[in-house]
């Protein structure tokens, strides 16, 4: 499961975090903030672009890894990332040493297993165990009764 590593009573009270604001928002929606924070266009606009941006760049920091190293100079993602190899230990335990935005900006950006060199679908057939296998799986095929159960 994908949050396998959380527990239930965690993840409960971030739903119960989100939902809050949503709750106090939909009972206090009339009575205060009823119009527009930003009137202008401009301004409005200039805020979403930033906030795209800021979110942008956070992505690119990790699709530009080289050697799974962070490039040095990004003030605090290079130090939490070069400062320990704790990427063997799996995600799970990258969450207890860093942010879970972090793992999650991680999982999103990188790949999950690099593929070998000369592994192609030639190579793969090549193998005699998987034929030996293929024509043993046959075998059994043939022999098994069609109804399951």
């Amino acid at each position: 499961m994908l949050l396998s590593f959380l527990d239930t009573k965690i993840i409960f009270y971030i739903v119960l975090v989100f939902l809050f604001p949503v709750v106090v928002y939909l009972v206090f929606r009339n009575r205060f903030l009823a119009g527009k924070l930003v009137l202008k266009k401009y301004v409005r606009m200039s805020l979403l672009i930033l906030l795209a941006t800021i979110f942008i760049l956070g992505f690119v920091v990790f699709k530009n890894e080289k050697n799974d190293a962070v490039v040095s100079g990004t003030p605090v993602v290079s130090k939490v990332d070069n400062g320990m190899d704790i990427t063997w230990m799996g995600f799970s335990t990258n969450a207890r040493y860093r942010s879970l935005m972090y793992v999650c900006t991680k999982q999103l950006t990188k790949t999950i297993m690099v593929m070998p060199a000369g592994y192609n679908q030639a190579s793969i057939e090549k193998n005699l165990k998987l034929k030996k296998s293929i024509r043993v799986g046959l075998k059994i095929s043939q022999t098994r009764l069609l109804s399951i159960s």
